[in-house]
């Protein structure tokens, strides 16, 4: 059976996960421990706001449009995953996640730099670890 993804204009072909190397599979189950360390601390975590977290993880005082740019995420969608994963959540019942804050740019006071906050710091080093450990 071949399948036809109208997204990637690729053909993909099931394969039984034996046909997958043990090092793939080790390799897929890490990234696997890496996701329920997010999903440990909000039981909806949307592949946005993985995106945007890991983005801002790994270039930590980028400006949001940096980030808009990188994720092909639209002002709005950007805007909604920062106060998710920084202070206030969409829904007014909710807090944010608090994992990043945003600071005013010195250079340019209409934009802002996105930053790791202690809390967001201990998540991504709970995420390294799990990545590096061995099964």
């Amino acid at each position: 059976m071949t399948l036809t993804s109208p997204l990637l204009q690729v053909n993909y072909k099931p394969r039984s996960t034996l046909a997958l190397k043990k090092d793939s599979l080790s390799s897929l189950h890490r990234m696997f421990m890496a996701f329920e360390v997010l999903r440990a601390t909000e039981r909806e975590f949307p592949a946005q706001l993985v995106s945007t977290f890991l983005y801002v993880a790994t270039h930590n005082g980028c400006r949001q449009e940096d980030l808009m740019e990188a994720t092909s995420m639209s002002s709005s969608s950007v805007s909604r995953n920062v106060n998710w994963l920084g202070p206030k959540h969409r829904l007014k019942d909710r807090e944010g996640l608090k994992w990043i804050y945003r600071e005013v740019d010195p250079i340019d006071p209409k934009r802002y730099r996105l930053f790791l906050s202690r809390k967001g710091e201990q998540i991504a080093s709970l995420l390294v670890k799990n990545l590096e450990s061995p099964i």
